[in-house]
């Protein structure tokens, strides 16, 4: 399965506001970012949402965050890309 999501220019946000695969499938997410900055996707634990978006915008103050492509240290991250340049995919 593939699913195809693209960045929502200006507002922080995907074309797509939830993915659905069934336990088990293989599925490649086919990111593309036409917004001005960079981007990334994680896949978090459901639920978790707030407590993650918490931890990175902690991440913020953290001089090594750009290292870490913004993606916080927790166990409620279950998957996440590099951080995606504008324009590309």
């Amino acid at each position: 399965m593939v699913i195809d999501l693209k960045v929502v220019k200006d507002i922080m946000q995907y074309d797509k506001k939830k993915l659905s695969v069934k336990a088990g499938q293989k599925v490649t997410i086919r990111l593309e970012n036409p917004d001005g900055m960079q981007h990334n996707l994680l896949i978090i634990k459901p639920g978790t949402l707030e407590k993650v978006g918490a931890a990175a915008d902690a991440m913020v103050r953290d001089p090594n965050a750009s290292k870490m492509q913004y993606v916080p240290k927790v166990p409620e991250v279950l998957h996440a890309t590099k951080l995606l340049n504008p324009g590309k995919r």
